[in-house]
């Protein structure tokens, strides 16, 4: 059944999608262009042991320094624990073998990936790293279904490839601009960076979106660098600056109001908090200097407060005894995780024993909100207006 797939996806995208010949390796009928990028993906971490499957290998053996062909179907693999000596005591990661198919897939976990699969000895004693190496342009069709939905229209999911496809290249010029090359891949596949998907997750719309903005990335008005675009799933009424998020400034971001994605997924989400786990958190923030040393005892005493607060605030003052405190929302967050606090659009009431939170949105709220994106792509707005409205300061360049 999955072979009869990974035809019929060939098939149907070669012909359709592409106006050229079927290739049987899908990084080449996919995208030919010589000038496309290569990227490093860290696909698994930390490994206690690597099993690659696929046909016609050809592996590089980066310790032994030899090269070997293997014919038909064959499973290549590593016991992690067993690389011991000088390599268990080293500060950087060491590559160990590349592996590449004539097919163009190699399986593990379960999972096929396009390109070429890189085991590595990571940092950490005993235990193996994954990296994927791919074209720039398979891996944000790859990424399209999983960080957005594959079944979107194309308009909203071009606005995302061309958002992830910058975050892609900003963490790729930084890893070469690096003092230190220990860093063997460019991005993690996580939520730290960017999550992508594997051959089988690949959809026509998402297909369409890469190939239809190939090459195009955002840059600020007024300089030539490449600078992180991000995006989150829904702000809930205003994005905010990644400066309120990270406390690092980026150029070119304004916060924006967004009615799009108000009728999509729930409007509200509640959490309730403790008050010793809140109490908890003050002293983490005391310990962290971001509030001065304040006696907390003022909260059994029933002398604390927190001001009256609007969704859009970005901060919250707080009363401790005779003490008066800003904060900004992303604190709680930070401390809590994002179960508790989804996003960084809510308010917070005090209620005697524990803090209600009611909330909205989806995600850190910094850049193109996916679900307005969705709204706008579905009343027949194109890729480019949706990225205008999140990145007024922006302009469309195509790179390649």
């Amino acid at each position: 059944m999955k072979l009869f797939l990974f035809l019929f996806v060939a098939i149907i995208y070669g012909q359709i999608f592409f106006p050229i010949a079927f290739s049987a390796t899908p990084s080449k009928f996919l995208y030919k262009a010589s000038k496309i990028p290569i990227i490093k993906v860290m696909v698994g971490k930390n490994l206690k042991d690597v099993e690659i499957i696929g046909t016609d290998i050809t592996r590089k053996n980066y310790l032994k320094k030899t090269l070997s062909n293997f014919d038909g179907r064959k499973k290549v693999y590593y016991s992690c624990s067993k690389y011991l000596g000088k390599e268990s005591y080293r500060s950087e990661s060491i590559l160990l073998a590349s592996l590449k198919s004539k097919t163009g897939l190699l399986s593990f976990d379960n999972k096929k990936y396009s390109g070429n699969l890189i085991v590595s000895l990571g940092p950490k004693e005993q235990r193996c790293d994954l990296i994927n190496e791919l074209s720039l342009e398979e891996y944000i069709s790859l990424l399209l279904p999983k960080e957005m939905n594959g079944a979107w229209p194309v308009e909203a999911l071009k606005a995302q490839a061309v958002a992830a496809r910058t975050y892609a290249l900003y963490k790729m010029g930084q890893r070469k601009s690096a003092a230190s090359e220990d860093a063997l891949f460019d991005l993690e596949n996580s939520e730290k960076d960017q999550v992508n998907g594997t051959f089988f997750d690949l959809t026509p719309n998402a297909l369409a979106a890469a190939k239809q903005t190939e090459g195009e990335i955002l840059k600020t008005d007024d300089s030539e660098d490449i600078t992180p675009i991000f995006f989150h799933a829904k702000c809930g009424g205003k994005t905010i600056l990644p400066g309120q998020v990270w406390g690092n400034e980026v150029p070119g971001y304004v916060g924006v109001e967004c009615k799009n994605c108000e009728k999509h997924a729930d409007p509200y989400w509640t959490s309730k908090i403790e008050k010793i786990r809140m109490i908890k958190f003050f002293r983490w923030l005391i310990k962290q200097e971001l509030i001065p040393e304040v006696d907390l005892s003022s909260m059994d005493k029933e002398q604390f407060m927190l001001a009256p607060d609007r969704y859009k605030n970005n901060s919250f003052r707080i009363y401790l005894g005779d003490s008066v405190f800003v904060l900004s929302k992303t604190w709680p967050r930070r401390y809590f995780g994002r179960v508790i606090f989804p996003s960084n659009n809510y308010y917070i009431k005090y209620d005697t024993e524990e803090f209600l939170i009611t909330g909205r949105g989806n995600g850190h709220g910094v850049g193109m909100c996916q679900l307005g994106a969705l709204d706008m792509a579905q009343k027949g707005m194109d890729y480019k207006k949706i990225l205008a409205k999140y990145f007024p300061h922006h302009k469309l360049v195509k790179l390649y």
